[in-house]
């Protein structure tokens, strides 16, 4: 692949700020790791109809969300199948299982207890498996009452990211950027992990949402077709 041809140009860029373990963010909000994809859309929030795949993926999420909400409860909440998030320990605050984590699918593959006991969440994702970022991944965060995630900012500016609200009591909020938005039960969030970020649930019973990250709209096919072809390659 030559990273010179002129429609390659930003993705060689981004490989030499991942490189450096630093880049050029676009927005000084924007704290995100391992560097930055120059010349995509940058701001905190993205609504459903700010871009195609949003609205598409929006429809799908949206339509199973009840189907979605029974199986989440019924094989994630009645089994007590989550697990302490990967991340907990980057949040001193939090104890134990307050952030509550049962991943679906990441990388190319669904867990194989996900497509067993939540085969219409799996159907869901399917039917938008081309819009998600390859180095990404689908899972249910539960938020336990009075547990606040620390600001603090995600991988590199390539996704959006989109949670689904599952189970959201009043007093539940997610801040990107410096501007405040709460959950909705059924509806899609969207916004841009990229962007310093922290949240809390200062409600009465546990907060559940369905997190999954897509390609940013603003990569192209030629770059997107080159980043999934690397990461498969990584995979051998």
């Amino acid at each position: 692949v030559n990273l010179d041809a002129p429609e390659l140009h930003r993705v060689k860029r981004f490989l030499q700020s991942v490189k450096a373990g630093h880049g050029e963010p676009q927005d000084p909000r924007q704290k995100g790791k391992g560097g930055f994809f120059p010349g995509l859309t940058a701001r905190p929030w993205h609504g459903v109809e700010d871009w195609p795949v949003t609205r598409a993926v929006t429809r799908v999420l949206e339509a199973e969300a009840d189907g979605i909400r029974q199986e989440y409860t019924q094989a994630v909440e009645a089994a007590d199948a989550l697990v302490p998030h990967p991340a907990s320990g980057l949040h001193p605050a939090l104890r134990g299982r307050d952030w509550g984590f049962f991943e679906l699918w990441r990388g190319g593959r669904f867990r194989i207890r996900a497509q067993r006991d939540l085969p219409r969440t799996c159907r869901a994702i399917e039917a938008i498996l081309p819009h998600l970022s390859p180095t990404g991944q689908v899972a249910f965060h539960r938020l336990e009452p009075g547990a606040r995630l620390r600001p603090h900012a995600d991988g590199p500016n390539t996704t959006l990211t989109c949670h689904l609200g599952i189970d959201v009591p009043d007093g539940c909020w997610l801040r990107v950027g410096g501007e405040t938005r709460g959950w909705a039960d059924g509806r899609c969030l969207w916004f841009d992990h990229s962007f310093e970020h922290d949240a809390a649930n200062e409600g009465c019973r546990s907060r559940a949402v369905m997190l999954l990250d897509i390609v940013h709209p603003d990569i192209t096919e030629v770059e997107l077709a080159f980043w999934r072809e690397r990461w498969a390659q990584q995979q051998r």
